[in-house]
């Protein structure tokens, strides 16, 4: 780190807060300087006043690929039909509302591509889409991005004509509890944030959604992923004024594929999610360890955060500043 970039981070950007997440916990375990760039020297690149090279670091911490920059899209556009569909509602009139959806989704993805090819994006990358594969000038067909569109398309008109959008519109709406909205709380003093698709009431149990591209049953990172998401809806359920349902019952989690209308649904007791809580306090007191200061979330000179050198450097966004790279 240089010294204006030191001035910078100690005079002009606002604390950076230690806040755990699944994404954050893998980014760790994957890559110490990867960590070290995307939640410590990016920090604050937001700021007009930021640094050139925190700038880039940012805007490189933010792209999107196009595969996760669809998903994104579809996972928007569930949210905005499970916010705006009347109940109950008919298929006529629930596939008439996804195609409105749709057409303004698609509308939205023509936009962001042309800001990213042109790279507008950079002049607001807190609110503009940068894709990763023209920032690196990846070699994408035009049959190949036509193909990215229509699986938002896809995705979109197989959850309307899902029994599962039928089983949603067939609830109250107040039993919807979160859509696409993040869940935060607190513990053992570590701030954790996980992003649920939807939370709802279930006959008396708390049911979480992930919309996922095609769950597997043998993916350890999905797995971990639903039970962290089970242990934060309970979490906020015991610690409420008024708890939405019984804290010991469990909790159901579900990835759902837009794409394939294929689901795999777990169930949380009370003991898998203590073990969640377990892990995730592990997990923040690992990453807090390489840490010149941990109880200021200070970095230091990020001397403790030595690159991993591996095939997968060449996706990752900031493969162009790390020296590792060229040694992968």
């Amino acid at each position: 780190m240089s010294s204006s970039q030191e001035q910078y981070f100690r005079e002009e950007v606002p604390h950076n807060d230690f806040l755990w997440s699944h994404t954050r916990h893998e980014v760790f375990q994957s890559c110490l300087r990867r960590y070290y760039y995307a939640y410590y020297l990016a920090w604050g690149g937001w700021l007009d006043s930021a640094p050139a090279a925190v700038r880039e670091l940012y805007i490189l911490k933010r792209l999107f690929t196009r595969q996760d920059w669809v998903a994104t899209h579809v996972s928007m556009a569930i949210a905005h039909l499970l916010r705006s569909g009347t109940r109950p509602m008919t298929p006529g009139l629930l596939a008439a509302e996804a195609g409105g959806i749709e057409a303004r989704q698609i509308e939205n993805m023509r936009e962001e591509f042309l800001h990213s090819r042109s790279g507008a994006f950079r002049a607001d990358p807190v609110h503009m889409v940068g894709l990763f594969e023209h920032v690196f000038e990846v070699p994408v067909t035009a049959a190949d991005w036509k193909q990215t569109v229509d699986r938002l398309a896809l995705a979109i008109r197989t959850f309307a004509g899902s029994t599962l959008a039928q089983d949603l519109f067939a609830l109250p709406k107040e039993r919807l509890i979160f859509i696409d909205r993040p869940l935060t709380s607190i513990l053992n003093g570590f701030k954790v944030r996980a992003h649920p698709s939807l939370l709802i009431l279930d006959h008396g149990q708390m049911h979480l959604y992930l919309w996922e591209a095609h769950p597997e049953v043998a993916l350890t990172s999905l797995r971990e992923r639903l039970a962290i998401h089970a242990c934060l809806a309970d979490t906020r359920n015991r610690t409420a004024v008024n708890p939405v349902t019984d804290p010991d019952l469990p909790v159901l989690a579900t990835a759902y594929s837009p794409l394939f209308d294929e689901s795999y649904t777990l169930e949380f007791t009370p003991t898998d999610i203590g073990n969640t809580r377990e892990f995730i306090v592990n997990s923040a007191d690992e990453m807090l360890f390489p840490l010149a200061k941990p109880e200021e979330n200070d970095p230091g000179d990020g001397a403790a955060f030595e690159p991993s050198p591996s095939p997968g450097c060449a996706a990752c966004p900031f493969h162009r500043v790390c020296p590792a790279a060229e040694k992968s």
